[in-house]
């Protein structure tokens, strides 16, 4: 797609750039960076666009490989940051603001005045996803519906390959992009903030959404701050449980036999197969190559002599996370447990039951009060200290950033309801100390700071008690009782 935009080359160029924005009073901007995370040292910004007015854009090259600004980017951001996005009277647009607002921070400006981020425009307009611009531009400019960077990863991709990706994209194709992404994000906006004052949503929006992007960007960027030699310490104590647990479940006599059997049926077949393949071989002509190569895997396979992935594979040892080897040894192999089938998985898309027994969590907890079997005990634990391994011990530790902090993701726009989320990772979900006593303790204060932990004691009810005028809910509050509990007892006609 054809698209013209401006470069600025020079630093008079910039200050050219900078004066038009300070006439119309708008900057709406979108950088392009490595890809590498804002607060990695070895992070920065490859171009910054911005649009000053709907239909155009200009692009200033930064640290890109091809910029003729390189040697002196920072300066040019400086002189950017101080007359555009610390003046208070120059309006701020950006699609996912807090995107701007880090990289900004990280070069030590902060963003004032009047602030907007259409990507919280459209949420305000419409919970349901998507959210992200392109599918928005799709849906509202559909003349622009498909503007990408071709073979441009996914945010789930590898970090090395989104790194590698970022940093070798040519510089004008480069430009071209982050020009429309300026460009359309302004025209969305203009759109968005009039649907806004006609829904009445504006001081929703602007006093309270918008408020809390900033709040929220700078949580971002701080960071939670974590004690890296507990976390290793956590990495090899929870190896070891993992480790511990699944030789407790594999030394159980009825594995053990399960097992035997097993592996003992699937080299049989392995050996019948081999033996039939040659059977069908003997009248093909010319074949005896082929046979003398089945003979050989026939002799390995007798000698106990296993040679590719998939051969290793069939006699491994029970994978105790594979639902279909769970099925056979608990509910259809008639050399194992043959207990009675729980429930049914059901289909995502029918919403129907299957005819696949389900071994959820659930499942094993009804199966352990029917049968009172160790196994089911010792899977459980196995489950849970896998799950928590996973998520809040190797999750977090690849999460690490070089300066010791975490730096997950608070979403405004994550839930349809209007509740906060938190991704990469979800600070939000940290195990309760009933749980996993051992978790909150990788978190610790910075040097001369404190943690402070706060509840807000129901909140909400307190909130709905008082915009109802609700007296007996209003006189718990005012007494201390619990309000869960006593609304329990009011229910059920029962004494506290």
């Amino acid at each position: 797609m054809d698209y013209r935009f401006k470069y600025c080359k020079t630093f008079k160029e910039v200050k050219k750039l900078v004066e038009y924005c300070k006439q119309t009073g708008f900057c709406c901007h979108d950088f392009e960076t490595n890809g590498d995370e804002v607060t990695e040292p070895t992070s920065f910004p490859t171009i910054l666009s911005i649009s000053f007015q709907p239909g155009s854009a200009y692009v200033v090259p930064l640290a890109h490989k091809d910029s003729p600004l390189k040697p002196k980017y920072k300066k040019v951001m400086g002189y950017i940051g101080r007359e555009l996005i610390e003046n208070p009277n120059i309006i701020k647009i950006a699609h996912n603001l807090k995107f701007e607002y880090k990289w900004w921070k990280k070069y030590n400006i902060t963003m004032q005045g009047r602030l907007f981020d259409t990507m919280l425009q459209k949420y305000v307009l419409k919970e349901e996803r998507p959210n992200d611009l392109k599918s928005i531009v799709a849906l509202y400019i559909p003349e622009y519906a498909g503007y990408d960077l071709k073979g441009s990863p996914s945010n789930k991709a590898d970090r090395d390959k989104i790194i590698n990706f970022w940093s070798n994209v040519k510089l004008d194709e480069l430009s071209k992009y982050g020009a429309l992404d300026a460009d359309l994000t302004f025209r969305l906006w203009i759109f968005f903030e009039r649907r806004i004052f006609q829904n009445g949503f504006h001081s929703l929006y602007r006093n309270l959404l918008m408020m809390a992007s900033r709040v929220l960007a700078e949580t971002e960027y701080t960071g939670m701050y974590t004690d890296r030699k507990y976390l290793k310490e956590l990495l090899k104590i929870y190896q070891d449980k993992i480790d511990n647990c699944e030789k407790e479940l594999r030394a159980l006599p009825e594995i053990v036999a399960y097992e035997k059997e097993r592996i003992k049926r699937v080299k049989k077949a392995m050996i019948a197969q081999i033996q039939a393949e040659i059977e069908d071989m003997r009248d093909e002509p010319g074949a005896a190559r082929k046979i003398a190569n089945r003979e050989k895997k026939l002799t390995n396979y007798l000698a106990g002599i296993y040679t590719t992935n998939k051969e290793k594979e069939a006699i491994a040892p029970i994978n105790f996370n594979s639902t279909k080897q769970l099925i056979g040894l608990f509910f259809e192999d008639r050399y194992g447990f043959n207990w009675d089938v729980v429930s049914y998985t059901v289909d995502k898309k029918t919403k129907r039951e299957s005819n696949t027994p389900s071994v959820a969590e659930d499942v094993l907890e009804v199966l352990k009060q029917k049968t009172g079997h160790r196994v089911l005990e010792i899977l459980l634990e196995l489950r849970s200290l896998t799950k928590l391994n996973s998520t809040y011990v190797v999750g977090m530790w690849e999460k690490l950033h070089t300066n010791d902090r975490i730096h997950g993701s608070f979403l405004i726009h994550g839930t349809v309801t209007g509740r906060l989320s938190s991704i990469n990772p979800n600070l939000q979900n940290i195990p309760r100390d009933t749980t996993a006593s051992d978790i909150k303790k990788m978190f610790i204060r910075p040097p001369g700071k404190l943690i402070l932990h706060l509840d807000y004691s129901q909140a909400e009810l307190r909130v709905m008690a008082y915009l109802a005028k609700e007296e007996t809910m209003m006189h718990w509050f005012r007494i201390g009782r619990d309000i869960h509990l006593a609304t329990a007892c009011k229910k059920y006609g029962v004494e506290e």
